[in-house]
Formats: C-alpha cells, structure tokens, sequence
C-alpha cells in the first residue's frame, strides 16, 4: 500500500510540476521577471495553432491529474491537487474566451503594444547572457505584432470587435511613442547587466529598436486605425457580453474571477449596492472636508477646481509613497502571515499615464520587490 502511496505522490508531483514549466512557457514575460531568465528571450505565442497546442496540453494534464486518486495523497498535495484542477480550468477558460481577436488597449495587462512599450522595458537583465536574450525578444517584436494584428483581423470575420475608445487610445499612445526621439526610448532603458554588457551590445540593441521595432509598431498604429477603429465597438456596448456568442464565457469568466458561484445578475447587484454606499460615504467625507453633501458637487469639484489639483508628478509620487508607508504599519494588526516581498512606488512614464490607466500594480520583480506605479 505504501508503494502504491509513494507511486501516486511521484506522479502526481511530475503532473504539477510540468503544469508549472508550461506556466512559464506560455508566459515567458511573468516568467523572466520573477527570475526564470531562460525565457527572457521569449515572447507569448498568439497564434490559433498555439492556443489548440495549450489546450491539448492541458486536456492530457487534467486527464492525468484526475487519475490520481486524492485518497492517496497527503494533505498537501489533495490542497494542490485541487489549485492544479482549477488553474487548469482557468486556462482553457481562457483560450475559449479568445481575446486576442478582440482585444486592444493602451494597458500593458491586456494590449499588446502597450505590452512592448511598457512591460518589455522592466525585463530583468542581469548577465551578458540576460542582455543578448533581450535583444532576441526585442528582435522578435514585429513578427509578434504582426500575428496580434491579424488576430483581430481573424475576429472581425466572427463579429469580435475591440471597443472603439480603447483602440483610440491606444493609437494615441503610439502616435505619442513614434513621435519621441530614439535616445528616450524605453526598450533602451534597461541597465546594462552587472558583470557588463556585451561588445556592441547598445549598439545592436538601438539598431533593432530603431529599424525593426519602431516600423513595426507604426504598422500596427496604421493597421488599427485604417482596420480595426471603423468596426469597434461604441461605449454603449464595452463588454464581452455584447460580442457574439460570448454569453457563457462571461459568466464563466465572472465566476473565475470573483472565485464565487454567484450569476452575473447577483454580482451586478452587489456592484450596484457598493456604488451606492461608496457614494454616501462621498457625501459624507465631502460635507466635512468642502462643505457640500451633494454629490454631483463634490465630484464637479474634485474634477475642476484647481485648487484640489496635486501640482507635479512629484506631490502624486509623494502622496502615494505616504499611504504606501501608512498601509504597511497597519499589515501587522490585519494580517498574521506577512508578505516576503516588500513594496515600492515608482513613477509611471509618459506612454503610462497620458492614455492608458493612473496606476496600478505588479508582482515581485526577480530583485524580491514588488512595484506600484503612480501616474
């Protein structure tokens, strides 16, 4: 029984672990920042032809996964078991949904320019070997760009459609990029690694960024504007609830992200009911701090008047290193297992901030830290 007991465990920790590599695999950009740099020179593949490929993968690790009698297990690994089945869920949810057909925007989380303009510039380079791999991602970029363009091409024959207002955006935000000279760059702005960067390294990494990246990302603003803007979507359908037989992914979606069994209908509501008390919580908070309940004022207010405007991206920066500092005396008394990770705010960049989001948040870096971006 014990050897049956062993044999069960070996199996079942060879299915998690390849889950874990092909984790990497299909997302070498998460991969090398947390310190896997064998994928540094790697990006996502977008292609249909790799989406079936992930998803006949995962269908053999579910399949093999399940085989393992949980009986036969250890605690540990009933709890991973369990993480495995739903992260193996989660990602054919994903592929189903199909939103690189319909998807763009200035938000490096989701768009794919934006993923080069922003998220490519932080990849960790620590070593020669580091460097030169960078220069193979960057190389890589315009036969990546290519394949997320045509994938939208691929979801205007179904009726998939971005929405207008964020392929605007993210059209100014290229328009914003071309226009900067070549020295300010952010694909150049990544350190030369500690033990030196390799003979004509700068040189060769410029010459891709200029002649390769650069066309290719004005290719891309082109096509999105001549292609993709006529047939996106108005404001008054933003969700993926609008796009053609999406009906069930939404609601997949919404309970993989909330991890709830609550419909779609109950969440609007709980949505509906928190924005009703976070505005009687304005109300409040506005009468004593400007005078006035009413919250068409309040918000008029905090939008126009100058007065309660921050005057540089320095007081911004400032403000939110002081919550930052704030937050973190109170983790102690909220929470019993603290974060090894610490937390550091950094300014976001001008193709950041002017037409994407204020802010937000990333994992820890390969370094241990974590980084929240102010605009």
């Amino acid at each position: 029984m014990e050897d049956a007991t062993d044999d069960a465990a070996a199996e079942f920790d060879a299915v998690a672990e390849e889950m874990f590599r092909r984790q990497l695999a299909w997302s070498p950009l998460y991969a090398s920042q947390i310190g896997y740099h064998e994928y540094t020179s790697e990006l996502p593949d977008l292609t249909t032809a790799g989406e079936e490929a992930r998803s006949a993968a995962l269908d053999s690790l579910r399949t093999r996964a399940e085989r393992v009698d949980p009986a036969t297990l250890d605690a540990e690994r009933r709890i991973t078991r369990r993480v495995l089945l739903r992260k193996i869920s989660d990602a054919q949810l994903a592929i189903r949904a199909r939103r690189h057909d319909y998807t763009v925007s200035p938000i490096p989380q989701t768009g794919h320019a934006a993923t080069v303009l922003i998220s490519l510039p932080h990849t960790p380079v620590r070593t020669k070997a580091d460097a030169q791999a960078y220069l193979e991602r960057c190389a890589k970029v315009p036969a990546w760009l290519d394949v997320a363009t045509d994938r939208l091409a691929e979801g205007r024959l179904t009726g998939r459609t971005p929405v207008a207002r964020l392929v605007t955006n993210a059209v100014a935000q290229l328009d914003g990029y071309l226009s900067s000279p070549l020295e300010q760059d952010p694909l150049l702005s990544v350190p030369d690694p500690a033990d030196g960067a390799p003979v004509g390294w700068r040189e060769a990494l410029a010459a891709v960024v200029r002649d390769e990246v650069r066309p290719a990302l004005a290719r891309h603003r082109d096509r999105l504007r001549a292609e993709v803007l006529p047939s996106a979507r108005g404001d008054d359908r933003p969700g993926i609830a609008h796009l053609p037989g999406e009906e069930d992914v939404y609601r997949e979606l919404a309970a993989e992200h909330t991890t709830t069994d609550q419909s779609v209908d109950e969440l609007h509501e709980l949505g509906l009911d928190l924005v009703a008390a976070l505005t009687e919580e304005m109300r409040e908070r506005g009468e004593k701090a400007l005078g006035s309940a009413d919250f068409a004022e309040i918000t008029d207010r905090l939008r126009t008047d100058p007065q309660l405007y921050f005057t540089s991206s320095e007081e911004v920066t400032d403000a939110a290193r002081d919550a930052l500092a704030r937050a973190q005396e109170e983790l102690p008394r909220w929470l019993g297992v603290l974060p090894r990770a610490g937390c550091q705010v950094i300014p976001m960049t001008a193709h950041e901030v002017e037409n994407g989001d204020l802010g937000h948040t990333s994992g820890p870096h390969s370094t241990g830290r974590g980084r929240a971006r102010t605009g």
